[in-house]
């Protein structure tokens, strides 16, 4: 078979140029759609079979299961004119009314409604179009690295393009600090190498991205297989794309266009100050802290949706790949990221003979090397009921299970780490391990299941690392209980990382009590949040957890009030996050945003250079601003005497006789050497409207 690498899974169905895949999608026998299992294994079988082909014809080295375009030839050769094309072909229509019956737009459904119209209703998303597009395009590739761009027409998804910029230059780089014993980066890293694997760091820190507080610092993990690099990874692809197209199917979604970020922070402030002020140490929660954004700044930009989001981001909330994984109870491909197996004994690196099997020898425990990389089957129906446990059967206990995510790398600053550390300090106390109630049930069970040793970053502290020593406890997979095993407890531990933790809607499934633990994040919140009450359906835990032992006694001393909360929670989610309800909301904020996009006149041609953001060229005044004994020049004015005086200074050295000053030319020159003198100062540097930033429109 012709192994050349072709696009994949980014445009319209009927489009697909892939020719297996376009098998998939448009299955005679009428499953089709993105493909999706009951099963892992059915999955694992149907990913080796398909992922052999590589995702970008320019790239042959990438994998992504769905193409991923990778620089800015690409969004103008690809992305773009395929906009265009879908735009003729199908001209964006007005949206409907919202159907009266939607969930959210009625009793408690309604907060949820209004935190999107509170975004939609920002001023440079109140009125878009496709500027707007191009606008967030610029800004996303170029500013923050990566997005996914959204095209929906005729209740089709018509266009679902992962784009990262391979070559991407951030503006904080400069800034950054090390927290190691001299300050500087070659130390930093050689002493973390005492904790962690060598890493294959990029050497210039201009070169890094951030996903929230994590520093992003590696291409790929191995020098000597640089070749296969993917950029970006193409986790939760399927299932987005699976979500917008079931929503289509089943609900009036109106013609509209967005840009999806599936990383863990939001990428624009509600007021265009710059997104990730952390990186130079600004606090994201105080208004007073922000910074200018420098670059790529509009009048107006596209919506982008967001799993995770802030009250102080423009960033709409938008369902995450997990909720939609539980929602279906399916198993959908992760990744078509593959390797080789070195024992392999087919040989064949290109198309492997063996189903790109890996053949290395493991311990238990141990994930395979080699190979595709395995589907997850955490969500599916199956095991939910094969775990359920009855109220009363459930044990008196708070449990946790987590790495040790999160932007603090200590007890103090880490709340997941505060949390095993209380656990395992209440070990030893009689009062809280169940020796003085004589049952042996302690309060509390947090365990830290593996250490996050990236490099991390908050506001006002250098660059660091998770050092271990000092610690009382020991993070491990011998830890790890899956979280549908978890419902044995009664009471379930929420606590955040360095974002909102999307585990939420599964723990509000499990027939226990959540123990909501008050965020220090920036993004706090999902979409479903505004529907939530304490203690109505979780009970909420300080951010500092110097009330947890008492919420957990209280749980024990209101054994039934608990069970209600419980079963509040169960409801919600069936009411409010199940999978008729996340096709409502795509109909809620499809539909908003489809109602402020003005679509592009058929008349209208957008002109070649509309990129190219140049001065204007401004006539040449006929006398200078300044008057009175006080008046002061203009910054035009001041420009314009400058270079005069640089232009007599020229002149002078030349030799030239024919040169004017500024006071002959006053008392009577020519109008034509006025104007010879100014016209080409109209189109110099240093004006009103200078872009030296790169990609500002009025910086």
């Amino acid at each position: 078979m012709d192994q050349r690498p072709m696009l994949r899974g980014v445009f319209a169905f009927e489009d697909e140029e892939t020719p297996e895949w376009r098998r998939v999608v448009l299955d005679a026998d009428g499953a089709g759609g993105v493909p999706k299992f009951a099963t892992k294994s059915e999955c694992e079988t149907f990913i080796r079979r398909h992922c052999a082909r590589g995702s970008n014809p320019d790239y042959p080295n990438l994998q992504h299961v769905f193409s991923m375009l990778v620089d800015w030839h690409q969004i103008e050769s690809i992305l773009i004119p395929k906009i265009e094309e879908y735009d003729k072909r199908f001209p964006a229509e007005p949206p409907a009314e919202m159907n009266p019956d939607n969930r959210f737009m009625h009793g408690e459904g309604v907060g949820v409604a209004e935190g999107v119209a509170s975004r939609v209703n920002l001023p440079f998303h109140r009125k878009t179009n496709r500027e707007s597009t191009y606008n967030t395009l610029k800004y996303l590739f170029h500013h923050m690295r990566c997005g996914i761009f959204v095209m929906i027409r005729r209740r089709r998804v018509v266009l679902f393009v992962p784009f990262a910029n391979k070559d991407y230059e951030n503006n904080w780089g400069d800034n950054v600090k090390f927290d190691s014993s001299d300050g500087s980066m070659f130390q930093y890293y050689k002493e973390k190498r005492n904790y962690y694997r060598r890493e294959n760091i990029i050497n210039d820190p201009r070169k890094w991205w951030a996903n929230g507080n994590i520093i992003c610092n590696e291409h790929c993990r191995y020098r000597d297989k640089e070749h296969e690099t993917q950029y970006w990874g193409d986790q939760f692809l399927t299932q987005l794309r699976d979500m917008l197209e079931d929503a289509c199917k089943h609900r009036n979604i109106p013609d509209c266009e967005f840009f999806i970020n599936k990383r863990d922070y939001p990428h624009l402030k509600e007021n265009l100050s710059e997104p990730y002020g952390f990186l130079f140490d600004k606090d994201d929660r105080e208004p007073a802290d922000d910074i200018p954004l420098t670059r790529f700044k509009y009048a107006t930009y596209a919506p982008i949706m967001s799993f995770y989001v802030s009250e102080r981001f423009a960033d709409i909330p938008f369902p995450c790949s997990e909720d939609w994984e539980a929602a279906t109870g399916l198993v959908f491909p992760q990744s078509f990221k593959h390797t080789h197996c070195d024992a392999c004994p087919c040989r064949d690196k290109e198309n492997c003979q063996n189903d790109w099997e890996c053949f290395c020898e493991l311990k238990p425990g141990q994930k395979k090397r080699h190979g595709v990389e395995e589907p997850r089957d955490l969500f599916t129906a199956s095991n939910f009921r094969k775990f359920y446990k009855p109220w009363d059967e459930k044990v008196d206990t708070a449990f946790f299970r987590g790495s040790a995510t999160g932007g603090g790398t200590t007890v103090e600053t880490n709340q997941r780490l505060q949390l095993a550390h209380l656990s395992n300090l209440w070990k030893s106390d009689p009062a809280r391990n169940g020796d003085d109630a004589g049952d042996g049930v302690p309060l509390l069970n947090a365990e830290v299941t593996t250490w996050n040793l990236r490099d991390k970053k908050i506001a006002g502290k250098p660059m660091t690392f998770l050092r271990t020593e000092g610690l009382n406890f020991e993070a491990g997979r011998q830890h790890f209980i899956p979280i549908y095993e978890q419902s044995v407890f009664k009471y379930l531990l929420y606590v955040e990382g360095h974002c909102a933790a999307n585990r939420y809607a599964f723990l509000m499934r499990l027939g226990s009590v959540i123990l909501k633990v008050e965020s220090r994040c920036v993004a706090d919140k999902m979409w479903y949040y505004p529907i939530l009450k304490p203690f109505e359906d979780h009970v909420p835990v300080k951010a500092d957890l110097s009330d947890l032992a008492d919420k957990i006694q209280w749980c024990r001393d209101n054994d039934d009030q608990c069970r209600a909360i419980a079963a509040r929670a169960h409801a919600l989610y069936e009411q409010f996050i199940s999978k008729a309800a996340i096709q409502d909301y795509m109909e809620l904020i499809c539909t908003q945003v489809a109602q402020r996009f003005e679509p592009t006149p058929s008349w209208y041609h957008r002109p070649t250079d509309a990129d190219s953001v140049k001065k204007p060229r401004l006539p040449p005044p006929r006398s200078m601003c300044v008057s009175g004994p006080n008046g002061r020049h203009c910054k035009r004015c001041l420009e314009l005497k400058s270079d005069e005086s640089a232009r007599r200074d020229s002149q002078r050295g030349s030799g030239d006789p024919n040169r004017y000053g500024r006071d002959d030319r006053d008392r009577g020159g020519s109008h034509r050497n006025r104007s010879d003198s100014y016209s080409d100062r109209s189109s110099g540097g240093g004006g009103r409207y200078n872009n030296s930033s790169g990609g500002g429109r009025y910086t």
